[in-house]
């Protein structure tokens, strides 16, 4: 994978830093919580899920309580190798891989139902992403990101509190939906957005099994 300066996750103690924010915070816990009842209601119980971006593992955990998947049926992936070891050493019994999600490993159309939750707005851009997302995806795609009612995306790289630099971006929304209509009419079967907390997004797509016709 070529060196990327925006993605420092794994540069020092970063992500032990993120985790332990993650793990006390109480707004990140009820979050979370949040979170996997509507993934729930969104897939319902026991079903086969992909997680791209799965941090430390502690979104797994809660849907773990919920019944949503099971160690057997859920995989989870994550382009830091710091966070894929510690949700390996965290829940040995499910599968966590270290993945890139510019080129994801898996065949087209290959993955039933795929989440990726707050993972867009730390990229340059998302058009790469989504492209390789709705590859895979043969059944539903939820995708939480930052979006702004703006009519151009807001790109912001800065210094943060981890004392490296990322991307906290917030997209256009109707510059992405133009992008997702323009690019995958044809495999987008259904569409839905909810308003989460600002500026988070719940964008969720039932797509089309059939292979792209356009590219």
């Amino acid at each position: 994978m070529p060196e990327r300066n925006w993605q420092n996750w794994d540069k020092g103690e970063t992500a032990k830093a993120i985790d332990l924010y993650w793990v006390n915070s109480a707004f990140e816990k009820d979050w979370r919580k949040r979170l996997v009842s509507d993934i729930k209601g969104e897939f319902g119980k026991r079903i086969p899920l992909l997680e791209v971006g799965c941090g430390s593992g502690l979104i797994y955990e809660e849907m773990i309580k919920l019944h949503v998947v099971t160690a057997k049926s859920y995989v989870g992936g994550d382009v830091s190798h710091k966070m894929v070891d510690m949700a390996s050493s965290r829940y040995p019994d499910a599968k966590f891989i270290y993945l890139d999600i510019f080129k994801l490993p898996f065949p087209e159309k290959s993955q039933p139902h795929t989440i990726c939750i707050q993972v867009l707005q730390h990229l340059p851009h998302y058009a790469q992403a989504l492209t390789e997302l709705i590859r895979i995806t043969s059944g539903k795609l939820l995708i939480s990101s930052w979006f702004t009612q703006e009519p151009d995306d807001n790109i912001i790289f800065e210094d943060t509190v981890w004392d490296v630099p990322f991307y906290n971006n917030r997209y256009s929304l109707s510059k992405f939906l133009a992008f997702m209509y323009e690019n995958f009419n044809t495999e987008i079967e259904k569409l839905s957005i909810t308003k989460y907390i600002e500026p988070i997004y719940f964008i969720s797509l039932k797509l089309s099994q059939a292979r792209r016709l356009n590219g």
